[in-house]
């Protein structure tokens, strides 16, 4: 049996709605990393070497800007992303189209150039090295895409571009585009998925994504109010274990004693992180990435396990605390915390 120093398993029951399926991210955390970003880049130079297409942006018609924009995605150059995403929010369906279709080129070109030629099968692109520029701030944009109306274009360009840039934490979104009633979307989100390694025959569904994000959130208001009293609460009925627990682990000795470590282990160990944090009263923001499904001879075999989840708490953009949850269990509609680390 694993060690189960670091294990707390916790249930919560999940009442939701559909409004609440929509994954949250600190936004504003976001938005000040891709500030940043640009804030880094040498853009201004588009502007003296493509004078005509930037002079094309700022036309009143349509396919002059669209012209702008594509002649700048040609470009494949970086610092030509500032110049495209204000486009996104045209009022022009066209023009936020290629706006998309744009970015997503310069975006690709850029992450191809390290990709992982060793996997033929597959589009695996290596971390960035050392002189290499990391895309990630553009989570902002990205996200801000899977916010818009599923149009059949914009939410695929913006899977394909979190697969391209290995955004993990919007797993859980590109899952949802599963469901939607455009082909383009769905194609973009399997290969984005494939892209992010999660195996889309044990993808969440929407109702489990929502439980375990009300799961983690609700872990995280435990967290930040140092609510230790109440963690007692969350606890797995031992008569549930069975139900958890594959019947190879539970075989080996009592549920008792399976049941006594682990809620012995695991307040022990939430109370060693809280004690590291100090005040987290202002943290007003708690957010949830869900992880991926993973297959373990720990659980029993109907249990859907999610591993690599993160709570954040945070403090505007200045301040974070992300508390990683290593696996998460879904069964019978609950959502249960196994390890946090």
């Amino acid at each position: 049996m694993r060690t189960l120093t670091t294990a707390i398993i916790a249930v919560l029951i999940v009442t939701t709605t559909v409004a609440e399926d929509r994954p949250t991210h600190d936004e504003e955390a976001l938005r000040g990393q891709y500030d940043s970003f640009v804030k880094s880049l040498n853009h201004k130079r588009i502007a003296k070497d493509y004078p005509k297409a930037v002079a094309n942006l700022d036309s009143s018609e349509p396919k002059v800007q669209i012209a702008g924009i594509q002649t700048l995605a040609a470009t494949e150059e970086v610092e030509a992303i500032p110049w495209i995403v204000p486009f996104l929010d045209s009022e022009d369906r066209g023009v936020r189209t290629y706006a998309g279709q744009s970015l997503l080129r310069v975006v690709a070109s850029h992450q191809l150039k390290r990709r992982d030629k060793s996997q033929p099968d597959r589009v695996v692109i290596k971390a960035p090295g050392p002189g290499d520029l990391d895309l990630k701030p553009i989570a902002w944009v990205v996200v801000k895409m899977l916010r818009k109306p599923d149009d059949g274009n914009t939410h695929s360009y913006a899977a394909n571009m979190a697969g391209y840039l290995g955004m993990e934490e919007l797993t859980g979104e590109i899952q949802g585009l599963l469901d939607s009633k455009h082909p383009a979307v769905t194609n973009a989100a399997r290969n984005a998925l494939k892209m992010l390694g999660v195996n889309q025959a044990n993808a969440f569904s929407k109702a489990e994504l929502a439980a375990a994000r009300a799961t983690g959130e609700s872990f995280g208001k435990l967290f930040r109010d140092k609510d230790e009293d109440n963690l007692a609460l969350l606890l797995v009925p031992k008569e549930l274990l069975p139900k958890v627990l594959s019947p190879d682990v539970l075989g080996k000795m009592d549920v008792d004693n399976v049941y006594g470590k682990m809620v012995s282990a695991n307040t022990r160990r939430f109370t060693e992180f809280r004690a590291m944090c100090g005040d987290l009263s202002k943290m007003s923001g708690i957010t949830f990435q869900s992880g991926k499904p993973v297959k373990s001879d720990f659980y029993a075999p109907d249990a859907r396990v999610m591993k690599n989840s993160f709570v954040t708490l945070g403090y505007a953009n200045r301040v974070e605390i992300k508390v990683k949850i290593e696996e998460m269990v879904l069964v019978d509609g609950k959502c249960y915390i196994v390890e946090i680390d």
